[in-house]
């Protein structure tokens, strides 16, 4: 089944989508002072193959909802709602040749507990995020979306392949 991003007109099939890891964390674990940070090495290559292709890799935050009716309700897990903008957004070009790389988002919790920052993980160097966790109860996944394949090869060929490897994950 094809994916049709919002405010586009592109197609991207869905079977080409892969999760690399999804994280759910709550205030008791991030306290106040603290930082949480996720990272990982991802190698992405077209192998046999004759074009180029690209896939889109997000880290994304969202909240956990929970059904208020009918009340009263104990607590429950409705639905994992995703914000708007991910923490990372980054177009990878895959070709012939394999490029391991080193990825991730790292997440603070001021002293007194009251703002969270984020910030990404790209080629091994940290740099501000445009967006945050809007409280510390939130989970984090991992994903590769919209796999293309460049336009001027019809009927393209090929193996799209990934390593995800020495994911680490820990709050200090």
């Amino acid at each position: 089944m094809p994916n049709t991003p919002a405010n586009t007109t592109s197609y991207f099939p869905r079977d080409f989508e892969r999760e690399l890891f999804t994280i759910a964390v709550s205030e008791k674990m991030l306290r106040a002072g603290q930082t949480l940070k996720a990272e990982f090495d991802l190698t992405l290559a077209m192998l046999k193959a004759d074009t180029s292709a690209q896939w889109l890799l997000v880290i994304e935050c969202g909240a956990a909802t929970q059904d208020t009716a009918p009340a009263t309700t104990g607590e429950n897990l409705a639905d994992l709602a995703w914000q708007a903008l991910p923490l990372l957004s980054h177009r990878i070009i895959l070709t012939a040749a394999s490029c391991p790389a080193r990825f991730g988002v790292s997440i603070s919790r001021n002293a007194a507990g009251t703002a969270i920052t984020a910030s990404k993980l790209l080629y091994g160097q940290y740099e501000a995020s445009g967006t945050a966790p809007d409280s510390p109860n939130f989970t984090l996944r991992a994903r590769l979306i919209q796999l293309d394949t460049q336009d001027s090869v019809p009927g393209a060929r090929g193996w799209a392949y990934f390593s995800f490897e020495n994911a680490q994950a820990g709050i200090l």
